[in-house]
């Protein structure tokens, strides 16, 4: 009996074969080198790189292959540019989103010189929500934190030039308003302005002026208040003036106060002090209220001796007036 022969079991072999590839590929390849045969390769290779190559790219390029592609060429994946990097370096932060760069000493710098920032930032929504009262982010925030309103505030004049260093806390208006721009220094001292009605400050005639108040000009105090009738025009004194003497006098820009009398300086008393003056005090107003009262009943007894005086001038005429008739 014939045996008939089987057939060797062979091994089970994958039709596709995973090949493992290196991250890695290098760009320069022999020209020598023969494709298989087995791969599916286009006679010629699509060229979809730029004419002009950018001068900062890297040596290696990330490559990432996928052989599940049509055309049996590894494909790749370029990495996706953000149009919001930060670049750190030496400390410093920049960010790179619309050409606008802020770095880490920026606030220092505001603190330290008092730096205005952009007038048309947004304004500060917990600023408003506060009532003018509190920020989070304090001076640290860069949005506007606009202060009390005056309709009686004059445009900055450092303003109008770009070189006012105040910011929000300028007393005066940091807008283009011609019917509150400060008063022409030109027309002021001369009458006449070279410029004309094209002059964009205001061209007050001196005689119309209120006058400035002498008191709050040379002492810095009015009795009066803001009741005073006059101008009360707020300087700032003289640092020179302060420390003994300047030498434009008159003609300083700066306040020069002149104080009545000596300053007395400020001493701490003892408890005893404190009581003995208080006791004092009260003799002061004993005697004052006896005075008084002394003045009342002398007032009172001179109003009875007059009363009496009437009463007797009053039935002496009657008297004479009865022997008249009789006689």
């Amino acid at each position: 009996m014939t045996s008939i022969p089987t057939k060797p079991v062979l091994p089970s072999i994958p039709m596709q074969m995973p090949m493992q590839m290196p991250m890695q590929m290098p760009m320069q390849m022999p020209m020598s080198m023969q494709m298989p045969m087995q791969m599916n390769m286009p006679m010629q290779m699509p060229m979809n790189m730029p004419m002009s190559m950018p001068m900062n790219m890297p040596m290696q390029m990330p490559m990432n292959m996928n052989m599940s592609n049509n055309n049996g060429m590894p494909q790749m994946i370029q990495p996706q540019l953000t149009t919001a990097q930060q670049i750190k370096q030496d400390g410093n932060t920049v960010t790179s989103s619309g050409g606008k760069y802020q770095f880490n000493f920026e606030p220092h710098l505001r603190r330290q010189f008092n730096l205005s920032l952009n007038p048309d930032r947004p304004t500060c929504q917990y600023w408003m929500n506060s009532n003018g009262q509190s920020c989070p982010n304090g001076i640290d925030c860069p949005n506007k934190h606009p202060g009390k309103i005056y309709n009686n505030k004059i445009v900055c004049k450092y303003w109008l030039r770009g070189l006012c260093k105040m910011g929000d806390d300028c007393d005066f208006l940091h807008e283009y308003n011609l019917q509150k721009m400060p008063e022409c220094a030109y027309y002021t001292a001369n009458g006449v302005c070279l410029q004309g009605p094209e002059c964009i400050y205001l061209h007050v005639d001196p005689a119309s002026k209120v006058p400035e108040c002498s008191n709050y000009k040379d002492i810095g105090f009015c009795k009066d208040g803001p009741n005073c009738s006059k101008r009360h025009v707020r300087r700032i004194m003289c640092p020179l003036y302060l420390t003994g003497f300047c030498l434009k006098g008159k003609d300083c820009e700066f306040g020069h106060p002149k104080w009545r009398g000596v300053l007395g300086f400020e001493t701490i008393k003892t408890d005893q002090e404190i009581i003995q003056a208080r006791v004092e005090k009260l003799k002061e107003l004993k005697e004052k209220l006896l005075n008084e009262k002394e003045q009342e009943e002398n007032n009172n007894d001179r109003e009875e001796v007059a009363a009496d005086v009437v009463d007797d001038d009053i039935d002496v005429d009657e008297n004479e007036s009865d022997e008249y008739i009789v006689t």
